[in-house]
């Protein structure tokens, strides 16, 4: 079953978001890096080739065609790899755009095989504080997530969190993205005790920096996210007073990120794919069945950023929010732009 990034990432989701997945820190492929060491080399053959083939590959990265963009990147790694120091900084940009590509295309564990790689180079190569250390856990975090390894993702995390902390100060904007993902880890494996206390903390965090952009994206999200946990645990007064500090945001930025999203009713026709939540075992033994409706944000590339049950069994509701951030929808075009979409998921639940 496919599920949703922290920036994201996701993150993932990301951001969880878009296969380029700023929620879960991979970047856009690349020529180059800033790695601690040179970039330059002894022009080669090899080396321009392999230049040309990463341009390749940026390319068609770009344009969506997967298959193609692999091969090229490869291509190119194997040429560095034949000429240059196994932890030279070319050898990297090699390894960071393979990796990404098998993120994009979903194949978690030939990424997770990369992105292990650049990591053990790293730590060879790199000061302990370096940015690169951040981003490539960042990566590592989300696929660990993906392939269901929820230890080795907790873990991660919260070395990620660690780190963000440790090199730039427990205020900075960075160490309230590791929150959030990591309280976004939490709410999709069902513990939103531990969920609500990460999206506590990033948004005091937010509010303090006040800051724009990616930031106050993410701000919205863990608003949204953590009014939906109150709710469930009947603290409704806590849970609108967020919604309201969401909504006065959302109105601000009418013009800029945050564009309104369009109404798209009941979207359940509409899924690419819509996975079954599991019967929780608690609601089975009291026998609660039903119909439970959830409230959803779909992004622009059909992705599930924001869920909450708003109606339904409330022992089937948890359940119903993390499948409903599974599911996915072809994107939605206003006027031939991608648009975001808010509408309600319904799941029925059935003693057998």
């Amino acid at each position: 079953m496919k599920k949703a990034s922290l920036l994201s990432a996701l993150t993932l989701l990301f951001w969880i978001g878009a296969h380029a997945r700023t929620d879960s820190g991979v970047k856009i492929l690349g020529t180059g890096q800033k790695a601690g060491q040179s970039t330059t080399a002894v022009e080669t053959p090899e080396l321009k080739e392999a230049a040309q083939q990463t341009t390749a590959a940026v390319g068609f990265y770009r344009e969506g065609k997967f298959e193609a963009a692999l091969s090229s990147a490869k291509r190119a790694l194997e040429l560095r790899e034949k000429v240059l120091p196994k932890e030279h900084a070319l050898i990297g940009v090699s390894l960071n755009n393979v990796g990404q590509i098998y993120y994009a295309r979903e194949n978690y564990a030939e990424a997770l095989k990369i992105f292990l790689r650049l990591q053990a180079a790293y730590e060879k190569t790199l000061p302990s504080g370096h940015e690169n250390h951040a981003t490539v856990l960042q990566t590592l975090s989300a696929i660990y997530f993906y392939l269901g390894k929820d230890s080795e993702a907790e873990k991660s995390y919260l070395h990620l969190l660690a780190l963000r902390e440790t090199a730039h100060g427990a205020d900075h904007p960075h160490v309230a993205q590791a929150l959030f993902n990591l309280a976004s880890f939490y709410q999709f494996r069902g513990k939103e005790k531990q969920a609500g206390q990460f999206y506590a903390r990033a948004i005091a965090l937010w509010e303090k920096k006040k800051e724009p952009g990616m930031g106050q994206t993410q701000y919205v999200t863990a608003l949204e996210r953590y009014a939906c946990i109150l709710r469930n645990s009947d603290k409704e007064a806590e849970a609108e007073e967020l919604t309201t500090r969401a909504s006065e945001v959302i109105v601000g930025q009418m013009d800029s990120i945050l564009a309104k999203p369009i109404s798209g009713g009941v979207l359940n026709g509409k899924a690419l794919s819509k996975p079954s939540p599991s019967y929780p075992i608690e609601a089975r033994d009291q026998r609660q069945s039903g119909t439970v409706a959830v409230n959803v944000l779909v992004d622009e590339t059909g992705r599930v950023l924001q869920a909450c049950a708003v109606s339904g069994p409330r022992l089937l509701r948890a359940a119903s929010e993390r499948a409903a951030y599974a599911a996915r929808f072809s994107p939605t075009l206003l006027a031939g732009t991608p648009v975001k979409v808010r509408g309600i998921i319904t799941y029925n639940y059935v003693l057998r």
